[in-house]
């Protein structure tokens, strides 16, 4: 409809925002106009004998209903663009919540693999660990033997020194 109801120059965002705003301006106008008739017509039918006041009165109908329908479009472009807006705001919304659970995810995923990261560290730290200690045994025990060799000896020697000499001591 609003491609054949309105002109080709325009774009169809155009066409069906203006073809919103004639369907909603048309029905405010004429419920606006079908209530101030009601009123109106109550106050025509009591003084229809004076026709100079019928005159006046009908003249101030027709200048309030045109006042009334210049508002009636601003309030009616008014919803037309908060509507849009409100539409516009809840899609980028939905966008940006998109985003962030895919960065969210994301995290998960960097996470997880950080802590496996931190799970092959801790292991290979304590292989470490075991490698050293078993290392330090293994070149601490012939060390000892190496090193305690030589103290013994002294030891003994000084023994049998003392023990050969006893009233020496």
């Amino acid at each position: 409809m609003a491609k054949t109801a309105m002109p080709e120059f325009l774009s169809l965002h155009a066409r069906m925002r203006l073809l919103r705003f004639g369907l909603l301006f048309g029905f405010l106008a004429v419920l606006t106009g079908i209530f101030i008739s009601i009123i109106y017509y109550q106050d025509l039918l009591s003084i229809r004998r004076d026709a100079a006041a019928f005159q006046l009165l009908l003249h101030n109908f027709l200048k309030i209903y045109a006042s009334l329908l210049v508002f009636i479009g601003l309030c009616t472009w008014w919803l037309i663009l908060n509507a849009e807006s409100r539409r516009v705001a809840h899609e980028e919304t939905a966008k940006q919540t998109q985003l962030l659970l895919q960065e969210i995810d994301e995290h998960k995923k960097t996470d997880s693999k950080l802590q496996q990261a931190m799970k092959l560290a801790d292991s290979a730290n304590q292989a470490k660990s075991r490698f050293l200690s078993s290392m330090s045994h293994e070149i601490r025990s012939p060390l000892n033997s190496i090193i305690a060799t030589p103290i013994s000896c002294t030891r003994t020697r000084r023994y049998r020194r003392t023990a050969s000499r006893p009233w020496k001591r």
